[in-house]
């Protein structure tokens, strides 16, 4: 009987350390934007961009949706239904590192609210292996989620997507997101 309990006692102490170790990885990617920034912008100073990917995602302008989180906008039920996803490989963002290397977490303010409203635009850098770097959610507070986190708007996150976004899209839509 006792073996028993000792391994029930064993079984869930390492559920419990899986599960702990898990909410505590994605806890740590969804609120430390500041990290993730400098990690990004040490890449982009090294010129580590071949190795990245940039994924777009938005919902375009004339589109009515009700609100979305970022988990429901990348979806594969909405993704090609009413969202677009672009996707800028290495050798494409190389040509814009200046751009990049205008990110910084030095020109940012927090905002403390408890309500993270829907989005129409998420964009994320991931590395070779498909880790996520930084990622980037905007609407309709103008207002910026960087990694789950709400920042004070800056222009520079919405800029260096105008490059990759389709010349449509930014005559209407861009005009409507950013902040006048």
């Amino acid at each position: 009987m006792n073996s028993k309990k000792s391994m029930l006692i064993g079984l869930f102490t390492v559920i419990l350390i899986i599960t702990a170790t898990a909410f505590i990885a994605c806890e740590f990617r969804n609120t430390n934007p500041e990290r993730a920034l400098r990690n990004f912008s040490r890449q982009v100073e090294y010129g580590n961009l071949g190795d990245m990917t940039l994924t777009i995602y938005y919902i375009p302008y004339g589109v009515f949706t009700n609100p979305m989180h970022v988990e429901e906008l990348l979806h594969e039920w909405h993704v090609g239904d009413f969202v677009n996803k672009i996707i800028v490989i290495g050798e494409h963002l190389e040509e814009h590192i200046n751009l990049f290397k205008q990110l910084s977490i030095d020109d940012l303010i927090r905002v403390e609210n408890e309500f993270f409203p829907g989005i129409r635009l998420y964009y994320v850098f991931e590395d070779s292996r498909g880790h996520e770097i930084l990622g980037v959610a905007m609407w309709p507070t103008h207002n910026i989620f960087i990694n789950g986190v709400e920042f004070e708007w800056n222009d520079i996150f919405s800029d260096v997507i105008k490059p990759f976004l389709p010349e449509s899209e930014l005559v209407e839509w861009w005009r409507f997101i950013i902040p006048q």
